[in-house]
């Protein structure tokens, strides 16, 4: 588990940059699931896996360095899933 610390909108991209390494490691290691509590519900409500990058709808979701770290995952077939 990893938990960002953050102000409202404002963030520190080392971390999210971190974030994209840990993904990575994990993935070498044999995860391939996800978790991500920014993520939002799909529309029929179903619990995930997402297979695409979510729409940039503003907030934690448009910010690039996010973007950047649920691509990692979803380009890595991790399939995250929203909370």
């Amino acid at each position: 588990m990893a938990n960002e610390a953050h102000d409202g909108l404002e963030r520190c991209i080392r971390t999210r940059d971190v974030g994209v390494r840990m993904i990575r490691a994990a993935h070498t290691a044999g995860v391939r699931r996800l978790a991500m509590e920014a993520l939002p519900r799909p529309a029929d409500d179903s619990p995930g896996p997402i297979r695409a990058i979510p729409p940039e709808e503003g907030g934690y979701l448009a910010q690039p360095d996010m973007r950047k770290l649920i691509t990692t995952a979803v380009e890595l077939a991790y399939g995250p899933m929203g909370l």
